[in-house]
């Protein structure tokens, strides 16, 4: 059975974590930290290259589609076409991420099918909340850094 990735509930454990470092911060120094966030970054393919993984890059169109999918051990589905990524397109115990728009309340991936997947995020619920608490706990960090003076 997949295990399904609460992006929410680990978003709000990352969020109770920074509120409660947020309020030393401003208990040490007298300063009520602030955040402002461009969210820009490398592409996925690019992160996975830097850590030596193969990496093949597709989209809805590519031939053969399903058995490139079905090769991988990481599926990352950024391809706004709801309900593309089904049950027999996964090979067992490849992660499967879906990166579905802020918008869509649809996934491109048929969570309920991934059964047999090692891991999948949602949509919703998936990796929006996970992104947003994990960029706070990244700014965070250097906040720290600044209070116990390193």
């Amino acid at each position: 059975m997949a295990k399904i990735i609460d992006g929410k509930a680990l978003a709000a454990e990352l969020r109770a974590s920074i509120a409660e470092e947020a309020k030393l911060f401003e208990a040490s120094s007298g300063v009520r930290p602030t955040l402002a966030v461009v969210l820009a970054g490398k592409p996925v393919a690019i992160l996975l290259l830097e850590r030596e993984c193969t990496v093949t890059v597709t989209h809805i169109l590519t031939r053969d589609l399903r058995q490139i999918v079905r090769s991988a051990d990481i599926i990352v589905v950024a391809a706004g076409s709801p309900a593309l990524v089904r049950g027999d397109w996964v090979k067992p115990s490849a992660v499967v991420t879906d990166e579905a728009g802020k918008a869509q309340i649809v996934g491109d991936v048929v969570t309920t099918e991934m059964e047999h997947a090692k891991a999948v995020t949602p949509v919703p619920a998936g990796l929006g909340p996970m992104t947003v608490a994990c960029l706070l706990a990244n700014t965070m960090a250097p906040a720290r850094a600044l209070r116990h003076g390193d």
